[in-house]
């Protein structure tokens, strides 16, 4: 039976679907420092993980240097 490895979800990974630390934080009314730990993997939660694989799809942006 062939499995399917799931991408582990990072920060690089959130970047990808389109969401900075800071938004994902805020959409999911989760401190930014905790939420960044637990995507550096310095911190566990299971449950914070689930939420932020269930984040919708977006259009990364990011600040614009002046």
């Amino acid at each position: 039976m062939e499995t399917l490895a799931q991408e582990p979800i990072s920060v690089q990974w959130l970047y990808s679907q389109g969401w900075t630390v800071k938004e994902a934080a805020e959409y999911l009314k989760v401190n930014k420092g905790h939420l960044s730990r637990v995507l550096s993997g310095n911190r566990q939660s299971k449950r914070l993980l689930r939420k932020v694989a269930l984040l919708p799809y977006k259009t990364l942006k990011l600040r614009q240097s002046k």
